[in-house]
């Protein structure tokens, strides 16, 4: 094995992988467990229901009953089918929590988990959404929060301590699994009376409720934003100083290796989050930039510090780099080929393996192919443009956000130059 071909496995080795959730418990103020909801009935005066372990359980029926019945999104239509989602709902006009306070207490601890953060001013809004009441019976199937903006990046849960068996969710991501079992870790609290579990995930990643067995499951869920006052400030998404260290320093001695790509080229990074993209817009997609979850950041970050010039671009037929929002419906009727079409549009970066020859083709849009050594490739169905998730979602899609698989490159100039990638045209072939 040549030196580089082992430095590429070293930077492969750097990145990192941590798992895109966090879950615990927090001790509130007794009186914030005090819920105010207006019952059907129309009359002015709020209900009060204490949601503690000694909720009466004809209260929490009372509850439920004035509940609406949980709905579910399908692309931008809003469906109602029990075999699929099986809850009560409540809009937020029509209840009232003290927990809010507690909520932006707890989330720092929460962002610290997700965003690999040292102390930053990065900003995060917290909007309340809804309360879901999941009684005997009740589940959630499988599915991924709609995305309501690029912006929204997580999704809250807060858990009352009413007794509950059952309803666990269970969250999946890039082969990782993890079981919150709310029911099971408030009983086992050692202070139950005054304390609320939680859990937050990225809002890409696919989640289910299970059956509830018993008992009421009672919830809030928060919807997490970037700010984007502050949403242009990459350096508050670093991990630990050794994991941004070790990658950034795997990358430069790749880099400074003569015999990998000496002319330059570019390094790949399939994200390991799909993101929340308007397709009909056209827009760029570097906007994703100031916008990486986790694992993604810090592999932007390091290779920022090393003076890259960096790009976030969607994978079309492995070969092509597309730098734009597109929504590929609109070429299904055209009898030439999409690539074709594309490169003749709105463009795109032709792309050979770092290791295989280049090539030259696409009739009137061709272009020198660049040499793309993958650190973090793409995997079956991710090369293409639109993430095949599950179409069911929490709500509606607004504006057709969909997710959407990105890649995040960086070009590199030649030997001795390496900050130089605009002296990089790419390469004819052979």
């Amino acid at each position: 094995m040549s030196d580089f071909k082992q430095q590429i496995n070293n930077v492969r080795a750097a990145v990192g992988n941590s798992g895109p959730w966090v879950s615990g418990t927090i001790q509130v103020p007794p009186d914030s467990l005090d819920l105010y909801y207006l019952d059907k009935s129309g009359l002015a005066q709020p209900q009060v229901l204490k949601l503690t372990p000694a909720a009466a359980v004809d209260d929490l029926n009372k509850l439920t009953t004035n509940c609406d019945r949980a709905t579910f999104g399908r692309a931008k239509e809003e469906l109602l089918d029990e075999s699929y989602r099986k809850a009560g709902k409540m809009d937020v006009e029509r209840f009232s929590s003290k927990l809010d306070s507690n909520v932006i207490r707890l989330l720092p601890r929460i962002l610290s988990h997700l965003l690999k953060g040292k102390d930053s001013n990065r900003e995060v809004d917290a909007e309340l959404y809804k309360l879901n009441v999941y009684d005997t019976g009740s589940f959630f199937r499988v599915h991924k929060d709609t995305p309501r903006s690029e912006y929204m990046f997580s999704s809250l849960v807060i858990v009352f301590p009413t007794p509950h068996t059952g309803g666990q969710l269970v969250l999946r991501h890039d082969d990782k699994e993890h079981n919150f079992d709310s029911g099971t870790v408030l009983s086992n609290s050692p202070s139950p009376n005054d304390t609320i579990a939680y859990v937050a995930f990225f809002s890409d990643v696919e989640h289910e409720v299970l059956p509830v067995t018993s008992g009421h499951r009672v919830t809030l869920t928060y919807n997490l934003y970037f700010s984007k006052s502050t949403a242009q400030d990459p350096d508050s998404l670093l991990v630990t100083k050794t994991n941004f260290n070790e990658l950034r320093d795997t990358i430069s001695a790749l880099l400074d290796n003569p015999q990998f790509l000496p002319k330059g080229g570019l390094l790949g990074f399939t994200l390991s989050h799909s993101y929340a993209v308007d397709p009909d817009s056209g827009d760029s997609l570097n906007g994703f930039l100031q916008l990486l979850k986790g694992e993604d950041a810090v592999i932007y970050s390091a290779c920022e510090d090393l003076g890259l010039c960096l790009s976030i671009n969607s994978v079309l037929s492995e070969r092509l780099l597309v730098s734009r929002a597109l929504n590929l419906a609109d070429y299904n009727d055209m009898e030439e080929s999409i690539i074709d079409l594309i490169m003749a549009g709105i463009g795109g970066t032709l792309t050979h393996r770092h290791n295989r020859k280049p090539v030259w083709e696409y009739g009137d849009a061709k272009q020198r192919s660049k040499a793309i050594a993958w650190i973090k490739d793409f995997k079956k169905g991710q090369a293409g443009y639109k993430s095949p998730v599950i179409s069911y979602g929490n709500y509606p899609a607004v504006m057709g956000y969909e997710y959407i698989y990105l890649t995040l490159v960086a070009a590199f100039g030649p030997v001795d130059d390496r900050k130089n990638w605009s002296a990089y045209e790419g390469e004819l072939p052979v």
